[in-house]
């Protein structure tokens, strides 16, 4: 009945644990399990339509991205799925690969639902790309600064829901019937692929569960929302992600001195060489300013450094 959309595979999870740091859910707090009632879990309206279309992972990031505009300006705008499905879906396979999908909401955004609708339309209707300069525009006021890939645990996506407040992309694999019910059933081998946004944790059942908002409308699970248990986060969850702050406020103090011992440091050093360079890297601006410096060179530090290279040639 409902087209899934995403084509993500293990290549593209191998390739998204470059991304996977200590430097991001290292000092995220465990969280506390405790039953929250249905009409207390989180969750951002409209709830989503992607009808008979396979753009799922569209509609989870334009989601995503609005839940940074509110976190930002206290201001849950709805932004079009369209404008990015329609940069990126794959014609011989249909729907869009996870990652490109990230990419363009780092690279080019998206517009606004009214200047791009894309709620309910059928797979020709998200395809097309009719966007003019002003939709460019304002896409470019909802474009992440960059993402990062979560491990795949229960508790530190919890952890980073609780701290954060962001709304967690996932890429998950079911089968028939997988998603009959609020509480899905999923399969790391199965043959369809979906993209959702977690948006709260719970315990449902007496299980530990998260709370995602789908994009089948209303008419799915508690209003469009759904859980997945512990035990199936296990079986199915591909992959997880989180989209970083649209900007970063600038340091405005004087700049320190750093001297730097080392001459060369590589992805998987630690020290105190590495926490200076992450400190150097954030006074000056390429390293993300809420971030911690935990003096372990990841993803994040490899990405400031890059960053800083190409400013600087």
């Amino acid at each position: 009945q409902f087209g899934t959309g995403w084509l993500g595979d293990e290549r593209e999870y191998l390739d998204s644990r470059n991304y996977h740091t200590e430097e991001i859910f290292k000092s995220y707090p465990t969280p506390i399990w405790t039953e929250k009632p249905v009409n207390q879990w989180r969750k951002f309206e409209p709830i989503r339509n992607q009808s008979s279309s396979s753009s799922c992972v569209s509609h989870a990031l334009a989601l995503a991205l609005g839940i940074e505009n509110f976190l930002e300006e206290g201001k849950f705008e709805v932004l079009s799925a369209r404008f990015i499905y329609s940069r990126g879906y794959v014609p011989e396979s249909g729907g869009m690969f996870y990652l490109q999908a990230l990419e363009i909401a780092r690279k080019e955004g998206t517009c606004l639902e009214q200047q791009m609708p894309s709620m309910g339309l059928d797979e020709n209707q998200m395809r097309i790309k009719d966007d003019t300069p002003n939709e460019r525009w304002v896409a470019q006021i909802y474009k992440a600064n960059s993402y990062i890939f979560l491990p795949l645990d229960i508790d530190i996506i919890a952890g980073t829901i609780e701290s954060t407040k962001k709304g967690i992309l996932a890429g998950v694999r079911f089968n028939d019937g997988g998603f009959a019910n609020a509480e899905v059933v999923l399969d790391k081998g199965g043959k369809y692929g979906h993209a959702i946004v977690f948006t709260d944790y719970t315990l449902y059942k007496g299980k530990k569960a998260l709370v995602f908002q789908n994009s089948w409308a209303k008419q799915f699970g508690f209003g469009g929302l759904g859980v997945i248990t512990e035990e199936q986060f296990k079986n199915g969850v591909i992959l997880s992600a989180y989209l970083i702050d649209f900007k970063y406020e600038q340091q405005k103090a004087n700049k320190p001195m750093i001297f730097i011992n080392s001459t060369s440091l590589k992805v998987g050093d630690r020290g105190n060489d590495v926490l200076k360079l992450q400190v150097g890297l954030q006074w000056l601006g390429f390293f993300p300013a809420n971030q911690e410096c935990t003096g372990y060179f990841g993803g994040i530090t490899r990405q400031a450094v890059r960053d800083f290279q190409k400013a600087y040639s």
